[in-house]
């Protein structure tokens, strides 16, 4: 008797952890979970999946939230990299056992390069490139499609998410003050980014970054290479010379 107790309370656990996750949803290239604007709709910043379902899946790059605004979650090639704010420094996290707010990430296992024109120099002129040479490699601009860029910024604004809340429900202004932020200039970077028109308030945030330009369709986290192992969410960035363009190959 005490043996099937013992049964039945583990299988529960294991089901309430399998369950507890909301639904994964696909379209184009990638596949989310979560959305951005529940945040604020709800004033909680609660997780919506656990990240150690996707250990061990291949090729797999992604961007997303840590739950409680405890951060920010990379996937690049496989390799998770979770980055928390402790006493006001940067801490990556261990293991894939967190929870986020909302994730998106596809599979892909081969990229093909090509060069940013060096006119290219806004955000909202990268976002205007990708859509352009997704569509010339054969990509339907109108599902959301993974991207990179790699190369020397010159300059790049961008924040960590970091719990200033005072346990008080998130709103807007609470929102903005929760994020530690930093800017850099003449920065070797990579950044994994997604673009989507149909995913505002999901893994794209609702306002334009300017007036003068189409609204976001791109959700972009850097690896900064003067910070080995740390991520963050890019907010602005000024491009440089040289930099490339990486989109997935339409023939895995």
């Amino acid at each position: 008797m005490m043996m099937l107790t013992f049964f039945l309370f583990v299988s529960s656990t294991i089901c309430l952890y399998i369950f507890d996750d909301a639904p994964i949803q696909r379209a184009g290239m990638v596949e989310y979970v979560g959305r951005q604007a529940s945040i604020l709709e709800t004033g909680r910043a609660e997780g919506a999946f656990n990240l150690s379902r996707l250990k061990g899946r291949p090729n797999l790059f992604g961007v997303g939230a840590v739950e409680g605004l405890d951060g920010e979650i990379t996937i690049w090639d496989s390799r998770l990299l979770v980055t928390r704010v402790r006493e006001q420094r940067l801490e990556p996290a261990e293991g894939w056992n967190h929870r986020a707010i909302f994730l998106v990430w596809a599979e892909v296992a081969r990229w093909v390069d090509q060069p940013i024109p060096d006119e290219i120099r806004t955000q909202g002129q990268l976002q205007q490139l990708v859509r352009a040479k997704a569509t010339e490699a054969g990509i339907d601009p109108d599902d959301p499609f993974p991207f990179r860029v790699t190369g020397r910024v010159a300059s790049l604004e961008w924040h960590v998410n970091v719990d200033q809340t005072d346990g008080q429900p998130i709103d807007q202004r609470r929102f903005e003050r929760s994020k530690e932020r930093f800017q850099e200039t003449d920065l070797m970077v990579e950044i994994l980014g997604f673009h989507s028109t149909a995913h505002a308030g999901v893994f794209i945030k609702n306002s334009s970054t300017d007036a003068n330009q189409p609204p976001d369709a791109l959700h972009l986290h850097v690896r900064p290479q003067n910070r080995p192992g740390v991520t963050g969410h890019v907010d602005r960035l000024t491009l440089g010379k040289g930099m490339t363009l990486s989109l997935p190959a339409i023939n895995q």
